[in-house]
């Protein structure tokens, strides 16, 4: 099956733990420093909740065209593949 594959930047395929790793630190930051402790807990939250997302949706990364006689099946960003007859 012929394939044309777009290969992802860094930020693009990394986008859900850099937002994890920014949203965490800022939450850590305020409960070390002891700012505002309710938003700190969240923000923790936040920053694992991408973290997690973004591993389970590692696999998501590509970006691809592939077709044969029978079907066309395109994958864009972190979304599922789609298959056309």
């Amino acid at each position: 099956m012929p394939q044309i594959s777009k290969k992802v930047t860094f930020f693009r395929r990394n986008y859900f733990f850099i937002m994890g790793g920014i949203w965490g630190l800022m939450g850590v930051l305020m409960i070390i420093f002891q700012v505002m402790d309710v938003m700190a807990y969240g923000y923790t939250l936040i920053g694992l909740i991408y973290a997690v997302v973004g591993y389970l949706k590692r696999d998501l990364a590509l970006e691809f065209i592939s077709w044969d006689e029978e079907k066309i099946e395109i994958s864009e960003w972190q979304q599922s593949t789609q298959s056309y007859k």
